[in-house]
C-alpha cells in the first residue's frame, strides 16, 4: 500500500468523461529533473574527511589513501572524469560529500569553506567543474552536525542545516550547485525514545520537507533578482529507516533504501536486497538509491563487475566513489561501458525486478527498456561457478505483454559487447564465476526491433481508451499491425508500444511514473495515424 495516497482524475477528452482513481503511487516532482538516475562521482568512499587544519582524520571508512578531499583533488577528479571517457559514458556530477566546511559559521551565520583545503572557496570549485561541462554537488545534514562527527578543540562539529535551512540553501544556490545530498545524523537527539514509527517518519519527512522547500525558495529568489539559478537535484539520505519511498518523491529526486555501503560482497547484497522489492516506487524523477559505488576501491574485479551491473539494472543512481585519477585500465573500461550505462539511463525508467532465484544464491533480474527489449542479469552469489538459465516467460513476466514463448530472440552480451547466437524460449549461461554476473539484452521481431508494416487496412478508423487504478487500456481493431505512442505537450515521447498484431488490439499504458498533465496518444498503422488527447490530473 502507498502510505501517501493521492486522488488522480483521469480525463479522456475525446470521450468527455472524468473519473477518479482511488490510489496511485506518489508522483515525482514535476520539475523535469533526474528523469534518468543521476550519474557522477562522490568524494566520501575514497577520500573521506579532513579536520579543520586540513590534516587527515583517522578512523573513517574513507581516507583509504591517507589524504582527505581538497579543492585541488576535486578539480583533478573533474579532469579525470573527462579524460577517462566517464563524461562521455554519461557521468555528470562531481560531488563533495562532507568535510569541506569550517566548523564555525561566520558572524552572520554563513557557511565557510575549509581555508586549508579549499582556499578559493566552494563557488570557485563549482565554477571549475562547470567549465569542464560537468555538474557540481555538495552535502549537508538535516540536524546540527554532519555525519563525519569531526569536532574542533572547542567541540564544534561540521555544521548541518538545522536552524539555517534557508540561509544555507541561499548560499548553495549562490555557489551554483546542481545537486545536494542531505544526511540524517543526529536524529536520536530530536526524537523521543518512545516515539512511534509514525512519529519517527513524520520527523524525517518534516525535516526534509523544510530543506526541499528552502531550496525551491532560494532558486526562486535568485531568479527573481535576475541571478542565474539552477534547478537542484535533492538526494534524501535517510537510509531507508522510515519508508522514505512513501514520502520522499514529493520532496526530492532520490532516497536511500539502506544504510551505508561498504566495499565487500555481503554489503553489496544487503543494498540490493533492500531495493529489489521497491520497484513500484521508482521511475523518472524518483529513484531508489542503493548508495555510492565501491567499484575500483580494492574490490575484486568479479565483484566490481557484479556491483556495477546490479546498480545499472536496478535503475539506481550510479555515483562512482573511487579515485578516478589512478584507475586501472580494467576499472576504466568497466565504468565507461556505454552498453551498460545505457541500461541504467534508459528513458523508460523501469527498475529491474527479480524474476527467479534468491539473492543469497543465484538469481535473475529483468528490466524492460524503452524500445521494448529486455536487459537481463544473471547473478551468481555462491562460492563456486554456476549455470543460470531463464525462460522467456520468466524474463517477460515484468510486463503484462511478456515475451511470446516461441519467439526467436537476439542475444547481446553487454560486457563482451558481442552478439551471441539467437535463442528460442529460454537462455542459459554456464560457468558464471563466483560473485560474478552475466548481463545481456534480448530483442526480437516483436520485442525491441522496429518493424513498420508495409501496408495497412483498418476495419476501424478509431480507437478507444478506458481506465483502471493502474493504467489506461487502449483498444483498436485492425487487419494490419499497429503501434501507439504517448507524447507530452512538447512532443517528447514518454511511452510507446511494441508493434502489436492484427485483430482486436489491446495496449496498456501504465500510469506509474507519469506526471499529471496533458498528453496525446497516437495510433500508427502504416502511413496512417490517429491522435486523441489524454489528460491526467
Amino acid at each position: 500500500m502507498f502510505r501517501n495516497q493521492k486522488r488522480i482524475s483521469l480525463f479522456i477528452a475525446t470521450l468527455f468523461a472524468g473519473l477518479a482513481l482511488e490510489t496511485a503511487p506518489v508522483f515525482a516532482l514535476a520539475d523535469g529533473q533526474a528523469l534518468t538516475p543521476p550519474m557522477g562521482w562522490s568524494s566520501w568512499n575514497w577520500f573521506g574527511c579532513t579536520g579543520a587544519s586540513g590534516n587527515r582524520v583517522a578512523g573513517f571508512p574513507g581516507n583509504k589513501n591517507g589524504i582527505g578531499i581538497s579543492e585541488s583533488i576535486t578539480v583533478q577528479i573533474a579532469d579525470a572524469m573527462v579524460s577517462t571517457g566517464m563524461k562521455d559514458a554519461g557521468y555528470q556530477f562531481v560531488n563533495l560529500d562532507d568535510c569541506y566546511l569550517e566548523h564555525l559559521r561566520t558572524n552572520e551565520g554563513g557557511l565557510q569553506a575549509l581555508k586549508k583545503t579549499f582556499p578559493k572557496g566552494i563557488k570557485a570549485v563549482a565554477d571549475s567543474v562547470h567549465k569542464r561541462g560537468l555538474k557540481f554537488g555538495v552535502y549537508s545534514c538535516v540536524f546540527e552536525y554532519t555525519c563525519a562527527n569531526v569536532y574542533d578543540i572547542q567541540g564544534n562539529g561540521q555544521p548541518g542545516m538545522w536552524g539555517y535551512e534557508q540561509q544555507d540553501a541561499d548560499t548553495m544556490v549562490a555557489w551554483g550547485i546542481d545537486y545536494l545530498k542531505v544526511d540524517y545524523c543526529g536524529y536520536l537527539d530530536h526524537q523521543s525514545a518512545s516515539a512511534t514509527p509514525a512519529e519517527k517518519a513524520k520527523l524525517a519527512k518534516d525535516r526534509y520537507t523544510k530543506i526541499g522547500t528552502a531550496l525551491k525558495t532560494a532558486v526562486s529568489k535568485a531568479r527573481a533578482a535576475g541571478k542565474p539559478a539552477k534547478d537542484i537535484i535533492f538526494s534524501v539520505c535517510e537510509w531507508g529507516f522510515h519508508e522514505p519511498f512513501n514520502w520522499a518523491p514529493e520532496i526530492g529526486h532520490l532516497w536511500r533504501t539502506a544504510n551505508d555501503i561498504r566495499a565487500n560482497w555481503p554489503k553489496f547484497m544487503e543494498q540490493v536486497t533492500a531495493a529489489l522489492n521497491l520497484y513500484p516506487y521508482s521511475g523518472p524523477g524518483k529513484w531508489n538509491d542503493t548508495d555510492m559505488m565501491e567499484v575500483g576501491n580494492n574490490v575484486p574485479m568479479n565483484e566490481s563487475r557484479a556491483h556495477f551491473a546490479l546498480w545499472s539494472i536496478l535503475a539506481s543512481p550510479m555515483i562512482a566513489g573511487n579515485d578516478l585519477r589512478s584507475m586501472t585500465p580494467e576499472i576504466t573500461a568497466l565504468l565507461t561501458n556505454k552498453e551498460i550505462t545505457a541500461i541504467n539511463q534508459d528513458s523508460l525508467g523501469f527498475q529491474g525486478r527479480k524474476v527467479k532465484g534468491t539473492t543469497l544464491t543465484t538469481f535473475v533480474v529483468s528490466k524492460k527498456l524503452k524500445d521494448g527489449s529486455f536487459a537481463v542479469l544473471f547473478v551468481n552469489g555462491t562460492s563456486s561457478a554456476a549455470t543460470i538459465s531463464a525462460t522467456w516467460a520468466e524474463i517477460g513476466s515484468v510486463v503484462p505483454s511478456g515475451i511470446p514463448a516461441g519467439e526467436v530472440m537476439r542475444v547481446r552480451d553487454l560486457f563482451g559487447k558481442a552478439d551471441l547466437p539467437n535463442a528460442t524460449g529460454s537462455f542459459t549461461r554456464a560457468d558464471i564465476p563466483s560473485h560474478d554476473v552475466f548481463m545481456f539484452k534480448l530483442s526480437g521481431p516483436s520485442v525491441g526491433i522496429k518493424n513498420k508494416p508495409k501496408s495497412i487496412s483498418l476495419n476501424s478508423i478509431d480507437f478507444s481508451m478506458n481506465y483502471s487504478a493502474k493504467d489506461v487500456k487502449i483498444y483498436a481493431k485492425s487487419l494490419s499491425p499497429v503501434s501507439f505512442s504517448v507524447v507530452n505537450l512538447k512532443g517528447a515521447i514518454i511511452q510507446k508500444s511494441e508493434i502489436l498484431g492484427t485483430g482486436n488490439i489491446e495496449w496498456s499504458l501504465p500510469l506509474e511514473g507519469i506526471h499529471p498533465g496533458t498528453y496525446f496518444v497516437t495510433m500508427y498503422s502504416g502511413k496512417n495515424s490517429l491522435r486523441k488527447k489524454l489528460v491526467i490530473n
